[in-house]
C-alpha cells in the first residue's frame, strides 16, 4: 500500500507533481516527461515507467520500463536527476555521428 502522506512529503521536497490514482498507481509529471509508478504489493517495490513527451509531437509513444525501486524518496530523486547529464551525452552522440561520416567519406575516396 502506498503511503499518501509520504508521497506528498517527497513530492514537495523534490518539487515534482505527483498524483495517486485509485488503483495504487502514481502519475508523475516532471520536466517535460511523464512517468508512471506501479506499486507491486508482492515484492513491495515501485516499478517505474517512462514516457518521453518533449520531442514527441504526436504523443503516440507508449510507456517503457525504466527501473524498480524500494522507496518513494529514491524513486523521485532518480526522476529529478534523470536528465541531468543528458546534454553531455547528446553532444557526444553528435560528435560520434560526425566521426562516422568522416570515416565513411575517407573510405569512399580510397
Amino acid at each position: 500500500m502506498i503511503d499518501e502522506i509520504e508521497l506528498k512529503k517527497a513530492s514537495n521536497f523534490y518539487n515534482i507533481k505527483c498524483k495517486l490514482l485509485p488503483n495504487q498507481n502514481i502519475i508523475i509529471a516532471y520536466n517535460g516527461d511523464d512517468w508512471l509508478a506501479d506499486y507491486n504489493s508482492l515484492t513491495k517495490k515501485f516499478i517505474l515507467y517512462h514516457k518521453n513527451l518533449r520531442k514527441n509531437k504526436t504523443h503516440k509513444c507508449q510507456y517503457h520500463y525504466q527501473r524498480s525501486f524500494k522507496d518513494i524518496w529514491y524513486m523521485l530523486r532518480y526522476i529529478k536527476e534523470h536528465k541531468r547529464d543528458y546534454g553531455c551525452y547528446r553532444k557526444l552522440y553528435k560528435m560520434n555521428e560526425l566521426f562516422e561520416k568522416l570515416e565513411e567519406n575517407s573510405a569512399s575516396k580510397r
